[in-house]
């Protein structure tokens, strides 16, 4: 695929003389070793080395599995999801790559005591102070 495109949100167009979305790691793989140059789109205000973006399927059947293979090839690196994106990494796993960690959970408990703004995700992430 070439040409011009947009994000989910159809508010930002970009355009790329290729784009690729491979359905799984292996063909991931193989794009990255076949290509002398690959740039992974991103929301351009990340400071990450490198950022897949794949979910833009509404299909969580289809998505599930590549997410966990996803997360599965990159946790020798101790990759950090983007908290906005789909991911399945378990709170504990996470808790251990963010040094700040008990500083933001603490911020949380500081500015919602009530807890006002929580939900089902931040309660498995950040469970409320007993």
């Amino acid at each position: 695929m070439s040409g011009q495109s947009a994000n989910w949100a159809r508010n930002v167009v970009f355009g790329a003389s290729e784009l690729r979305a491979p359905a799984s790691v292996a063909e991931l793989q193989d794009i990255v070793r076949g290509s002398d140059r690959v740039r992974a789109l991103g929301s351009g205000h990340s400071f990450n080395r490198i950022a897949f973006h794949f979910t833009w399927v509404q299909d969580d059947a289809a998505v599930t599995p590549v997410v966990a293979a996803v997360e599965d090839a990159l946790a020798p690196f101790a990759a950090r999801p983007h908290w906005g994106k789909v991911f399945a990494v378990a709170p504990e796993t996470i808790r251990g790559r963010y040094p700040r960690w008990a500083d933001f959970a603490a911020l949380l408990r500081r500015y919602d005591p009530a807890g006002k703004f929580r939900n089902e995700f931040m309660d498995r992430y950040f469970p409320p102070a007993p």
